[in-house]
Parts: C-alpha cells; sequence; structure tokens
C-alpha cells in the first residue's frame, strides 16, 4: 500500500506508460527516505533521452543493414516504426544509468512531451529521409 499523500502523474498522450510507472516508484522511493514534499522526478527529461536513443539504434541499425535489399524484411521492419513507444525495465535501466534523472522542476513538461503525436510523426520522416540518404551513399560508394 503507498501511504503517502501525493499528487498524481499524468502520462497524457506522452506514450510513456514504462517511464512514469517506474519514476512514480523511484520518486515514492525518495520521498519517504528524504522526507520530501509532493517531489516529481522528470518523465520529459527521460522521454528526450528515450526519443534520442531509440533514433541512434534506428540509424546504426540501418548503417549495419546497407547491403540489405530496401525490400528485405528487416529493412522493412525497421523502417515501419523507428522509433515505436513503449518499454520495459531494462530500457529504463539503461537511460537512467546513462543520463540519470532529474526533479521535474529542473526539466518540466512541454507541449510535445505531453502530446508525442505529432513529434514522432515528424522524427519518423527525419529518420527515414536519414536512411534513404544512407542507403543512396553506401550504393554510390
Amino acid at each position: 500500500m503507498i501511504d503517502i499523500d501525493q499528487s498524481i502523474t499524468n502520462q497524457k498522450n506522452s506514450g510513456l506508460c514504462w517511464t512514469f510507472a517506474a519514476l512514480n516508484m523511484l520518486h515514492l522511493k525518495m520521498i519517504k527516505e528524504y522526507n520530501l514534499k509532493d517531489f516529481k522526478l522528470s518523465q520529459p527529461y527521460l522521454f528526450f533521452y528515450d526519443k534520442l536513443e531509440r533514433s541512434n539504434w534506428f540509424l546504426e541499425n540501418i548503417l549495419k543493414m546497407l547491403d540489405k535489399d530496401l525490400d528485405s524484411r528487416t529493412v522493412q521492419h525497421l523502417l515501419k516504426d523507428p522509433i515505436s513507444d513503449g518499454g520495459q525495465w531494462d530500457m529504463f535501466v539503461a537511460l537512467i544509468e546513462k543520463y540519470s534523472i532529474v526533479p521535474k522542476d529542473a526539466y518540466p513538461e512541454t507541449f510535445h512531451t505531453s502530446s508525442s503525436r505529432e513529434m514522432d510523426k515528424l522524427i519518423t520522416f527525419k529518420l527515414r529521409e536519414y536512411a534513404k540518404q544512407l542507403r543512396k551513399g553506401h550504393k554510390e560508394g
């Protein structure tokens, strides 16, 4: 049972339910341990680095697949959804180990972190464009 009186967190349409759940548990532990009042960790901070890591993962895999046909199942799978949302514990841990965490006051929510659909469309468009450029450059030598 959670016996701490805290305001709720709202993931809105961010696609970050997995980071919200994990950060909620961490910030509750920190509140108890350090006797804090209505303390929150920044989901937007991890949101930024999650998008960065997903983009990098996509581009690294495109580079590994430069010799594969465009219509190969693997290349098509990568291109279908370059920065899909959702995650699991090991992804959360990897983000924190690499980038740490910050209080929400230090990195507050923005329009794009509360509704990432439009930003995801733009990132997907740009990543596909970069994949095309990488594949074209490789083909041209």
